[in-house]
């Protein structure tokens, strides 16, 4: 089975339901953090609070997911999936 995030809203939303992952990897609660805060405050910078998500999503997926394997392997079992792909705007940016 594959697994697709098609956005980090949706990978998001799928944290906040399964918080065994954010317990052993709590730095994955950043990802929430920023998604519930997008439309926190002044609408002038919703745009630019998207912006540092987005960037911290891709980073995160890219850097620390993608570059351990223990994460990745850890994330593909919890899922029961094959493979999991991650995508922002339409675009796959890993896969593990």
């Amino acid at each position: 089975m594959e697994k697709v995030f098609e956005s980090p809203d949706e990978f998001s939303a799928f944290l906040e339901q399964n918080p065994a992952l954010t317990s052993t990897f709590p730095w994955l609660n950043e990802i929430i953090n920023l998604t519930k805060n997008i439309n926190v405050g002044c609408g002038c910078q919703k745009s630019r609070r998207t912006s540092i998500r987005n960037e911290s999503y891709k980073n995160m997926i890219i850097t620390i997911i993608g570059g351990n394997q223990f994460c990745a392997d850890h994330i593909r079992n919890y899922l029961q999936a094959s493979k999991v792909v991650f995508k922002l705007n339409n675009e796959i940016i890993r896969e593990i």
